[in-house]
């Protein structure tokens, strides 16, 4: 219940500091609304909120609202295709230096099987290792979102 208390205050607070604009509501999970991503990312460098969450903190959002060492819960949407999910698993256990078979994960595939949603708990030591996680699922073309 704490985890589920502790992503939720992540969340309340992400959306508060990137503000609305390119957000946009999915389905409810575990009870709580989550926003994704369509337009604006959180890394970019251009949104207001971002900038002056940072401007008053010192500090990039994660290093802010995270306490390190966790397993963050990361959100990879994708294209569906045989290698997706073991390709994803191997992105963060290069990342965090982690073997594949050490990292939970589960998957949710779309109702068409187009699409599938992979949930991996990473083992996260610092925002750096956190941000450089997004930034490796991102440059697969296959990956939709990232959350």
């Amino acid at each position: 219940m704490q985890r589920i208390a502790k992503s939720l205050g992540i969340l309340m607070a992400a959306s508060f500091c990137l503000g609305c604009r390119g957000f946009s509501l999915v389905r409810p999970m575990i009870g709580l609304q989550r926003s994704i991503i369509r337009n604006a990312s959180p890394f970019d460098a251009d949104n207001d909120r971002l900038r002056t969450f940072e401007a008053q903190t010192g500090k990039r959002v994660f290093e802010a609202l995270v306490e390190y060492p966790c397993d963050f819960q990361i959100r990879v949407i994708g294209r569906e295709d045989a290698s997706f999910v073991n390709d994803m698993l191997e992105y963060i256990g290069r990342v965090t230096e982690t073997p594949v078979d050490e990292i939970s994960f589960s998957t949710n595939p779309s109702s068409k099987g187009t699409f599938i949603s992979v949930s991996i708990d990473a083992p996260i030591d610092s925002a750096q290792t956190l941000y450089e996680c997004y930034a490796i699922l991102r440059q697969d073309p296959r990956v939709k979102v990232a959350l």
